[in-house]
């Protein structure tokens, strides 16, 4: 099933251990820029989730593994995550651990049936 928001890209940057997140989510022929920061990378992206968004979202529980071994192994996120008492894992798949943790992020909360790019006031543009 392909998601009906996907990570576009990101870029992060990290200053005396807080974490900033810039991420493009897209959807067919719209993208929208939050950003946040956090303790890491999944703790800013809930953070602009939750501020550019009004996404009430907290991850409760996170676990990752490799899928192969070697350079070309592909990192699996598991991240759980309750919004509104409802409460959905989410699964990302990438080679980058960061943005297999961001996509896991993006699925639980479409697993909710949160409509990212529907909440919110966001400045949504088109392709």
């Amino acid at each position: 099933m392909t998601p009906r928001v996907g990570l576009a890209g990101y870029e992060t940057t990290s200053n005396d251990g807080t974490v900033i997140v810039r991420a493009r989510l897209a959807t067919a022929g719209a993208t929208t820029t939050i950003s946040g920061q956090g303790n890491g990378p999944i703790s800013a992206l809930v953070h602009a989730l939750r501020q550019d968004l009004g996404i009430e979202v907290d991850v409760l529980d996170y676990a990752e593994h490799a899928l192969g071994a070697g350079e070309e192994a592909t990192a699996v996120a598991y991240v759980e995550v309750r919004s509104h008492n409802d409460v959905r894992w989410g699964v990302g798949m990438d080679p980058n651990i960061t943005t297999a943790s961001m996509k896991a992020v993006l699925s639980a909360l479409e697993r909710l049936g949160v409509d990212l790019l529907a909440v919110g006031e966001v400045a949504v543009t088109a392709d």
